[in-house]
């Protein structure tokens, strides 16, 4: 039977540093290297795969904070900050990182953080690594329920964004804008298909070929045209259009 190890996730942009941390996590074989990422979707992506114990994270990623990914994982997956900068030592604990590596990182100092580790955990295969369980991500093309939140590419930079904090999803060309209830109106590299096929009904729902809302944000409609109708929601300036054809249902669902 072979012995536990701690399945270990590389996360780093310089592929030379990826390459340099695993050579010398050879030299401890109760650490397996499962995978390596370059970017923090590359590394949501990799986790929502692979079973993984420990994640060694570069905190200084390109464009990108490295920390960001800490909330996404479970409790039980141990956080390791490899990072040629001090200056996050405090944020990096503040996530209960396990330990704190800086560049370029000694085999004295790496086998410090392994002993740390301690004893690896028994294989388990059906623990998910990410918080599905309680909203905090989704797995790739699964339902989302209003407790979920999503991590995405945000005009340039990778962010979360809440399905119970989305007023509505307009269709923007070969993109959306989602407005959100902090007032924000973010454009997503998603189709209003893709939207429509994960967002759970109620309350979203089409009210135009081009737009879906969050039907608990209605506050008023009012008929515009006579073939169209205002939809004000909450929090929100300007109101949205409704066709006639969706408008009878919609009144149907706030009654």
């Amino acid at each position: 039977m072979t012995a536990p190890r701690w399945k270990a996730l590389l996360v780093d942009d310089e592929r030379l540093a990826r390459v340099e941390l695993r050579r010398m996590l050879q030299a401890h074989p109760e650490v397996e290297v499962v995978g390596e990422a370059s970017g923090l979707a590359e590394a949501v992506a990799l986790l929502q795969r692979e079973a993984v114990d420990v994640v060694f994270l570069d905190l200084q990623l390109h464009q990108e904070q490295g920390l960001t990914l800490a909330p996404l994982l479970s409790p039980r997956v141990r956080v390791v900050c490899v990072t040629a900068h001090d200056r996050y030592a405090v944020d990096a604990f503040g996530v209960r990182a396990l330990d704190y590596l800086l560049k370029p990182v000694s085999a004295a100092r790496l086998a410090d953080t392994i002993a740390r580790l301690g004893t690896p955990p028994p294989a388990s295969a059906d623990e998910g690594q990410t918080h599905d369980e309680s909203g905090d991500t989704a797995a790739p093309g699964r339902p989302l329920g209003m407790r979920d939140r999503l991590f995405l590419r945000i005009e340039g930079s990778m962010g979360f964004l809440p399905v119970a904090e989305m007023r509505c999803v307009e269709a923007d060309g070969d993109c959306t804008i989602v407005s959100l209830t902090d007032g924000r109106r973010v454009a997503v590299r998603k189709t209003l298909g893709e939207w429509m096929a994960r967002l759970p009904s109620p309350p979203f729902q089409q009210i135009h070929r081009s737009t879906v809302i969050n039907m608990d944000m209605v506050e008023r409609i009012a008929e515009h045209m006579p073939r169209s109708y205002q939809v004000w929601l909450r929090g929100q300036r300007e109101p949205v259009v409704m066709s006639r054809r969706f408008a009878q249902k919609l009144k149907e669902e706030l009654r």
